[in-house]
């Protein structure tokens, strides 16, 4: 199935209440969370200092994934990679969030597209929670929490908990390894469709420059 048909197929999808601009690959939100609040909890929590950004290299890892096996994010250059930062396993958003993308995953792969998740949870706790849902996409432990921290896909309580919760964070990288677009504050309802639409702006991008040459 072509991405374009992927694309308009949203049964299983909420309503997108966001807007691409397709010339800056940029995505506008409505602010959905009350301002004083989080002005408040901004006071409290803080990502970690170190950040990457669109246009950034995406640094190289290496993870176990939910079969035990040694997972490096380098090894999926030439295709484009949703590389997603997740809470908890078998929860209600990260499991809605995991099934959307697995819905998709066999058209995924033949557009070049690959999936990796990633949380704390061990990798006895992913093999679980990919058996119960029929994930057939990587999900990595990260349980010293490294690449959470260095891709700041994380939160810190400030004084009174110097340890780093989990955040709900998004990459889209190119097949060149380079970090196209940056999802944060994710609605796991419509976060397929989001990755989806950025990937084929890229796409139409990418052909359109080439065509100009």
């Amino acid at each position: 199935m072509h991405i374009k048909k992927l694309i308009k197929k949203r049964s299983f999808y909420q309503d997108a209440s966001f807007f691409i601009n397709s010339e800056r690959e940029t995505i506008k939100q409505p602010i959905t969370k009350p301002i004083l609040l989080s002005l408040g909890l901004g006071f409290f929590f803080q990502t970690s200092p170190k950040s990457f950004h669109t246009g950034d290299k995406a640094e190289n890892f290496t993870l176990q994934n939910q079969d035990n096996q040694q997972i490096s994010l380098d090894s999926y250059l030439g295709k484009y990679v949703i590389l997603y930062f997740y809470p908890k396993d078998n929860t209600p958003g990260c499991t809605k969030e995991a099934c959307s993308l697995q819905a998709n995953w066999e058209a995924f792969t033949k557009e070049g597209i690959e999936v990796i998740g990633i949380n704390y949870d061990s990798v006895k706790s992913h093999k679980k929670f990919a058996a119960k849902q029929g994930i057939k996409f990587n999900l990595l432990s990260d349980s010293n929490k490294k690449v959470a921290k260095r891709y700041s896909a994380c939160w810190y309580l400030l004084e009174l908990f110097p340890m780093p919760f989990p955040k709900r964070k998004t990459f889209i990288i190119n097949p060149q390894g380079y970090i196209i677009e940056i999802i944060n504050n994710v609605d796991v309802g419509t976060h397929t469709y989001m990755a989806l639409k950025i990937i084929d702006a890229h796409k139409k991008t990418q052909t359109n420059t080439a065509s100009k040459k």
